[in-house]
């Protein structure tokens, strides 16, 4: 398999057809990078994933900034959550005055 990187598109094809007919006609236009995935265990960058080469498929690894967005987005969840709660908890002990 063969990733082209051409201004954030990536073009995945036959590595023959692809590096003898697709890459010239692109570069003649464009500056791009092409890295080939060739081994099981070869592993190339693209936009912030890292795609890996096992068996007969890729594996996309999303980068760390998900990640970050994920735990961002969970930590607020909880935050949310805890104030609710807080407030629920304190019209309980209101009512309950009475």
């Amino acid at each position: 398999m063969l990733l082209v990187h051409v201004d954030d598109v990536m073009l995945m094809g036959d590595k023959t057809y692809v590096q003898e007919i697709v890459l010239p006609l692109l570069q003649k236009k464009f500056y791009l990078s092409c890295e080939l995935l060739r081994f099981v265990g070869d592993s190339a960058s693209f936009l912030r994933r890292l795609y890996t080469r096992v068996d007969d498929c890729n594996v996309v690894k999303p980068s760390t900034y998900f990640q970050r967005m994920f735990e961002t987005v969970e930590e607020l969840a909880w935050f949310v959550f805890s104030r609710f709660q807080q407030m629920m908890e304190s019209k309980f002990k209101m009512v309950h005055r009475s």
